[in-house]
């Protein structure tokens, strides 16, 4: 069960760490799933409680063996029989069902019945902060009120002031939130058609590939990247094992990541939680690209973002194609404080005629995304399935 079942939202961090001392007591080992970042905060936070763990658990073989922040990473399989209490540091665990289902499916084949997702506890109150998010904020008022100006309806308004008053107050986020089904394709204020360009940067599973499919009835061509190596490969396993064959052969996979300028730098990776990254503290080397070199047979029509803090300088790398060929942007603004306002009003300052709208999906506190699209993609209600005149 899950060990937060019982536990009231007041005193959570309190019986959370009541209920690990008891296991610890009992003797059950104290287990966390996933060596990723979500991983180096859930030990931060388990020392400030005094909770100790045993040893980690991540799918990727190439880690066992290894360490993070002084403990032992090892294969899941040695959890089994051991009655640990797991503590699943897997950032997609509630944002991406088949990810919760794997990974719920693996622990019960394991025999583990007391678990907790990390984030359960973390967002009752953002410990593993190391910035005052309520001074960042006041010191930047000028700059949230010229981004706030630039947003085109009143919901998108109120998301990030509600995600404002969450960081700084450390409470839950209270307003209604969509679907991740729907997240980067909203309808309600954008057209598409069925001859679509999708550059996706940041492809993890490519699940934005088959929604991309789903909403638009199809695509002209779709251009992957994928710096994780990990997930590059699963990626080129889901391609080839696609049933819908037109398609198959419309997609392009590259194990490269997205930045300002062409090169080589480190990679932070972490093939499950999905926020691998580039990090100057990163232990592999990967290629980088800038987007206005992209050399692809077809002019992108919509660019969607998820990269883990590199937003803004893939942007910046991106700026001679956006001026030129306008496409509409899908862009993650949740990685970064400052992502909140340096996004959009560096979008406005290149295309001041676009609509910018800002969405909020999943029961997570990230998965916030800017939306800006050009005049002729704005739209009210309508889904548009037929080829479009944009020469590609």
């Amino acid at each position: 069960m899950c060990i937060l079942d019982n536990c009231n939202t007041e005193d959570a961090e309190d019986c959370v760490a009541n209920k690990l001392a008891d296991f610890v007591k009992e003797g059950r080992p104290i287990v966390i799933y996933g060596a990723g970042d979500y991983c180096k905060l859930t030990i931060s936070y388990f020392e400030e409680l005094e909770i100790p763990i045993d040893f980690i658990v991540d799918l990727d073989a190439r880690l066992w063996g290894g360490k993070q922040t002084g403990i032992i990473i090892t294969s899941p399989e040695t959890l089994r029989d051991t009655n640990a209490v797991t503590v699943i540091a897997v950032s997609h665990y509630i944002s991406m069902p088949k990810v919760k289902s794997a990974i719920d499916c693996l622990l019960l084949d394991l025999g583990i019945s007391d678990y907790m997702f990390v984030w359960d506890l973390f967002r009752f109150r953002y410990r593993y902060s190391v910035i005052d998010e309520k001074s960042f904020y006041q010191n930047r008022i000028e700059e949230m009120v010229s981004a706030l100006g630039l947003l085109a309806d009143e919901e998108s308004v109120n998301t990030v002031l509600e995600i404002i008053r969450m960081r700084c107050s450390r409470d839950r986020y209270r307003l209604p939130y969509l679907p991740v089904s729907e997240q980067y394709f909203p309808i309600d204020f954008c057209k598409y058609y069925s001859d679509e360009v999708y550059v996706d940067c940041g492809g993890y599973l490519l699940e934005n590939v088959f929604s991309l499919l789903s909403h638009c009835k199809g695509f002209a061509y779709v251009c992957v990247f994928e710096p994780d190596p990990i997930m590059y490969d699963r990626c080129q396993c889901m391609i080839e094992r696609m049933q819908i064959p037109p398609y198959k052969e419309k997609i392009d996979l590259y194990n490269k990541a997205v930045s300002k300028e062409p090169g080589r730098l480190q990679f932070q990776q972490d093939g499950i939680a999905g926020s691998s990254r580039l990090s100057k503290d990163g232990m592999i080397e990967v290629e980088v690209i800038a987007l206005d070199d992209l050399e692809i047979p077809y002019v992108p029509t919509i660019i969607k973002m998820d990269i883990e803090g590199e937003e803004l300088n893939a942007l910046h790398g991106a700026k001679k194609l956006i001026e030129n060929h306008r496409p509409i942007l899908a862009i993650c603004i949740y990685h970064k404080l400052q992502d909140l306002y340096e996004i959009p009003l560096w979008i406005h300052s290149q295309c001041t005629d676009y609509a910018l709208y800002v969405r909020k999906y999943g029961m997570n506190p990230s998965e916030l995304v800017l939306y800006a699209i050009p005049p002729n993609r704005q739209i009210g209600g309508t889904l548009i399935v037929e080829p479009h005149s944009i020469d590609h």
